[in-house]
């Protein structure tokens, strides 16, 4: 993971809420972090995104169907 040179590790050691769309396909979209730090928010995107056609679609009617998911991502950097 790419941590941006402005945070710093008070910005970075907590619970970050990603909001997204997974498309029928299992594809990843509209990605957006609705709680968090500001300066990891890019690079937290670009983690989903990464994911994409890996996640499981909703079903409705034993029919596949996009769906919004929300994810808690936890993040723990240290200096060692």
């Amino acid at each position: 993971m790419g941590v941006p040179d402005s945070c710093t590790i008070d910005d970075i050691s907590h619970t970050m809420l990603v909001e997204f769309i997974v498309f029928k396909t299992g594809q990843v979209g509209k990605v957006k972090m609705l709680k968090g730090s500001p300066c990891m928010e890019k690079e937290l995107i670009r983690i989903i995104e990464m994911s994409s056609g890996m996640w499981i679609p909703g079903r409705q009617n034993n029919a596949f169907v996009n769906c919004y998911k929300k994810n808690p991502l936890i993040i723990h950097i240290g200096t060692q």
